[in-house]
């Protein structure tokens, strides 16, 4: 009986992922050139070279495991579990994320010698870690370094004159 909940269950998911959704196009006011090319743009359709940096708690452990682990899950014959507990996962990897003090100075410098007009970078990951000092968050590298590695990172990319970008994933 269980597993037939959980198959039907997982069959109404895919099919209801596979249905198209609305796209924002519809939803929203037709692009002008001031907003394509003003300049909250600042350059981004010029800047044809970038650099994305994909970083974060996960890479102290030099993918040995990595934000996918926590998602893992087993069925146990009563209930599904992470294989991998979230915060067994934040307790391995704490002592493991150790960056070194100016790192996001040398991140910066590479991306001016390779030419790279701006540089993006993975604020906040998968699993719920953030760079920055949350107020909302403990699970965050203020806490885990005592720094706070976006303010580093941005204040780096700034100094180097480069255009900027972060995403939370």
């Amino acid at each position: 009986m269980v597993r037939s909940v959980i198959c039907c269950t997982l069959i109404c998911a895919f099919a209801r992922a596979s249905q198209p959704a609305a796209s924002a196009a519809e939803n929203s006011p037709p692009e002008t050139k001031d907003k394509r090319d003003g300049p909250a743009c600042f350059g981004w359709r010029d800047a044809r070279l970038g650099m994305f940096v994909h970083w974060g708690l996960y890479s102290g452990s030099r993918g040995s495991l990595g934000w996918q682990t926590v998602r893992k899950v087993v069925w146990n014959g009563s209930r599904i579990t992470p294989e991998f507990p979230p915060m067994d996962y934040a307790k391995r990897l704490r002592p493991m994320f150790t960056p070194k003090r100016g790192f996001a100075k040398e991140w910066a410098r590479l991306a001016r010698k390779w030419a790279r007009q701006y540089v993006v970078f993975t604020s906040k990951h998968h699993e719920g870690f953030a760079l920055w000092d949350s107020k909302v968050t403990d699970f965050e590298a203020k806490d885990f370094t005592g720094r706070d590695l976006f303010k580093e990172i941005v204040s780096a990319l700034r100094a180097e004159a480069c255009g900027l970008g972060s995403i939370s994933r």
